[in-house]
């Protein structure tokens, strides 16, 4: 029996960034959205956690040097760090489950996988089981 997967309504900053191109500059984003998501992420403590330091580098100077995002690749890097960004702001408790559940399920999917169990290698994908994990470890340990 197959269970359905889990959906979450995403807020519409969070929409709006998925979507893609802004509509009013055709460019991904003005340089103010980058300033609102970096505040925003920094407000909750999730820039540093959510971004590697290249990611974070990449926006930084891209808020520093860059008025219009006019390149294609640029834009769609952007988009995808601000896509992970977004997530992790708007989501920040699943997001933090799945930081701590994550390790653990590829663990137990490796361990079962070896022991036999074919049907274990998808552990490590499904997020609510690694929800599940990262909840009962953050219960665990206060």
């Amino acid at each position: 029996m197959r269970t359905p997967p889990v959906t979450t309504f995403p807020s519409s900053n969070y929409q709006r960034i998925t979507n893609g191109l802004d509509a009013e500059e055709g460019c991904l984003t003005a340089k103010e959205e980058l300033l609102r998501a970096r505040r925003k992420s920094l407000r909750k403590g999730v820039w540093f956690q959510a971004l590697s330091k290249a990611e974070r580098g990449i926006i930084d100077l891209t808020l520093k040097y860059v008025d219009r995002v006019r390149s294609k690749i640029l834009n769609a890097v952007l988009r995808k760090i601000l896509r992970k960004l977004s997530y992790a702001v708007d989501h920040f408790f699943t997001w933090r489950l799945e930081l701590i559940g994550r390790p653990i399920a590829e663990m137990q999917s490796r361990a079962a996988v070896a022991l036999g169990l074919k049907s274990a290698e998808k552990w490590s994908n499904d997020r609510p089981y690694i929800q599940l994990l990262g909840l009962h470890q953050l219960g665990r340990h206060p």
